[in-house]
């Protein structure tokens, strides 16, 4: 019995002393292998945010993934003309053109919000635009920008029908995703994810909710001269 003892006591005190031995080599191990990560670390190039995918907050009628930047207030003044399948009668559309002005403000370098007035209907409308992710090289590498945009739009316009057109059926919200990426200097390619909610609708066959997806880019042939295209196809 003393015999188990003793080799019981032996065995823990031997077990103890290696324990002693092993926490020092364990925490050098530990040391060893955080300054390598630091030298990984150190060696891997820095992120850098890819900037310019688009040079304005337009493509051409619809967003891009830019903002304006913190502090910078935008004026804008677009035409949006009619159909070309219109013909001459129409001047192959610039009869039916519409004017709309806005201002757009970037309350920091993400986060913008933008008011404005379409002589279609007599629109107001104001939007939120919010850039999620920006594409970036390096460490943390991110292969896309995505911005969110949602916007709410009012008629003004007076009607001589019998409907009951309240604020709230004279409202139309519309909610994006855009998503872009700068393939080189010369190329950006974007894809608008959009979803259309309209609380009135008159026509026979027209729904209340629209579902399209967008798609555009951008070609620079020189320093100063740009091909855009965008095109939205109707999804519902």
């Amino acid at each position: 019995m003393n015999q188990l003892a003793t080799f019981i006591s032996r065995t823990a005190a031997l077990g103890l002393l290696l324990a002693g031995l092993a926490a020092p080599a364990a925490h050098a191990q530990a040391d060893l292998l955080g300054q390598l990560e630091m030298e990984t670390k150190k060696d891997a190039p820095a992120t850098e945010i890819v900037d310019a995918t688009f040079k304005s907050t337009r493509l051409i009628n619809g967003h891009t993934v830019e903002t304006p930047g913190e502090g910078t207030l935008v004026f804008l003044f677009s035409h949006n003309f009619g159909t070309i399948n219109q013909g001459f009668s129409t001047l192959f559309g610039f009869d039916n053109a519409s004017v709309r002005i806005a201002l757009e403000y970037g309350l920091t370098d993400r986060l913008e919000v933008g008011l404005g007035r379409s002589s279609l209907d007599r629109t107001v409308d104001g939007f939120l635009k919010y850039r999620a992710l920006r594409q970036s090289t390096g460490l943390h590498a991110m292969p896309v920008s995505v911005t969110l945009f949602g916007s709410a739009a009012v008629v003004t316009q007076s009607y001589t029908d019998n409907l009951d057109r309240t604020l709230g059926l004279r409202t139309a919200y519309t909610y994006q995703a855009l998503i872009a990426r700068k393939f080189s200097p010369e190329l950006s390619l974007q894809v608008m994810p959009t979803f259309i909610h309209r609380n009135l609708v008159t026509r026979a066959g027209e729904n209340n909710d629209v579902v399209a997806l967008g798609g555009g880019g951008r070609y620079k042939f020189t320093k100063r001269f740009s091909v855009n295209a965008e095109y939205h196809y109707l999804l519902s």
